[in-house]
């Protein structure tokens, strides 16, 4: 029965992580087939900074309403869709960008199906997944991002240098394709019931919110720049376009596995989670800083590894702990609380770009090691307040 009830458990993580690697696919794909579309498109370092960001704001934008959205009209449904609008979204610029704004507008399409996909993703784990797996579940799910980024950066010497960048978006599209007509309903597990949406929300205040929010913004801005640049940055340094795609893509691994332990250790931690990803974003923020001054492959291997690991390897266990405190309104939760990742994820490459294009890439990552700090800063009261909350809704 055990072993039974392990399986579907997986295969609902999967579900969700591979939707979820699909609507990332495109705007991870900027970042590490960045050399290949300047010089197609002409864009600049802020340019591309403001692609990246336009992305996440329109997430930020429809991610309330989209949430709960995902509550309403169900998990399966709302994974369909979003796989869908990244299909076409990814389709619509191998075949139409041909100009910086066609680009962009492509990509803010893309933004609303990552919107859409975090809160079905969720409500689907937090209904369909047993108690005593939900934090390997959500290792497992939270492992899309990474796992993107990854497939990106193999996108590099595998497609972009072969065939041309444009392939790469292809190639997401029929990825995203197959991912929409094969998202099939999932039987629920006999013991656990799906969160009904007319079930009320459990109460937190607008400081709780707020807090969580800023911490995920403050990380996911660090994060995202260093995806977004990290390329380009060594690249100009003098590292070979093949060779920092390939790092990119090891560095992304290993945030991948650090997600699934941090899922699996979530599960046998009793709480104090967030404080488990401050010291993690404490750890990425070194990372960041050794950026700044890398200048051979051997430090920029082990500069990119610390950072995307510390700066992206906590949001499994971060997305455990809120849905552990929230459980009757996993999607909502998402969409109240997303907005914060995706706006720190608009806002840290546009200032990274403008930074770097002024100043150059070292005081781009210096200013970003700030934000990590900060990152870990927020965590630790956010742990303090997600514990008061938990004890009195308890």
């Amino acid at each position: 029965m055990r072993s039974s009830r392990n399986r579907s458990s997986g295969r609902v993580a999967a579900i969700g992580g591979l939707a979820s690697v699909v609507c990332l696919l495109p705007v991870f794909l900027m970042g590490s087939l960045a050399t290949f579309i300047q010089d197609d498109l002409h864009l600049s370092a802020a340019g591309l900074g403001i692609a990246v960001a336009l992305n996440r704001a329109a997430g930020a934008a429809t991610s309330p309403v989209l949430g709960r959205s995902a509550d309403r009209f169900g998990a399966t449904r709302s994974l369909r869709i979003a796989t869908g609008t990244a299909m076409v979204a990814s389709l619509g610029i191998a075949l139409t960008a041909s100009s910086t704004i066609i680009l962009i507008a492509w990509l803010m399409v893309a933004g609303c199906s990552v919107a859409l996909v975090q809160p079905a993703a969720n409500r689907l784990l937090s209904a369909r997944v047993t108690k005593g797996g939900l934090g390997k579940a959500f290792g497992i799910k939270q492992s899309a991002p990474p796992l993107a980024s990854m497939l990106a950066g193999i996108s590099v010497p595998l497609i972009a240098v072969t065939v041309g960048w444009r392939w790469a978006f292809v190639v997401a599209a029929a990825a995203a394709a197959l991912m929409t007509i094969g998202i099939r309903p999932v039987r629920r597990i006999r013991g656990k019931r799906p969160s009904p949406a007319s079930h009320p929300p459990q109460p937190a205040d607008r400081w709780t919110i707020v807090t969580l929010a800023t911490g995920f913004g403050l990380g996911t801005s660090c994060s995202s720049s260093v995806t977004t640049f990290f390329v380009v940055s060594i690249v100009e340094r003098g590292t070979g376009d093949v060779v920092a795609g390939a790092l990119l893509a090891i560095a992304s691994l290993v945030a991948v596995l650090a997600r699934l332990v941090g899922g699996v250790a979530a599960d046998r931690v009793p709480d104090n989670h967030l404080r488990i990803c401050s010291a993690m974003a404490l750890a990425g923020a070194f990372g960041v800083a050794a950026l700044s001054v890398a200048d051979t492959v051997p430090l920029q291997a082990i500069a990119v590894v610390v950072a995307l690991t510390g700066t992206w390897g906590f949001n499994g266990m971060y997305w455990f702990a809120l849905i552990r405190a929230f459980p009757n309104s996993p999607g909502t939760i998402t969409g109240a609380v997303a907005p914060g990742g995706l706006l720190g994820a608009t806002i840290g490459p546009i200032a990274f770009g403008l930074i770097a294009e002024t100043a150059g890439y070292p005081h781009a990552f210096r200013v970003a090691t700030v934000a990590a700090f900060a990152t870990a800063l927020v965590f630790m009261l956010g742990n303090r307040l997600i514990q008061s909350h938990t004890i009195a809704a308890a």
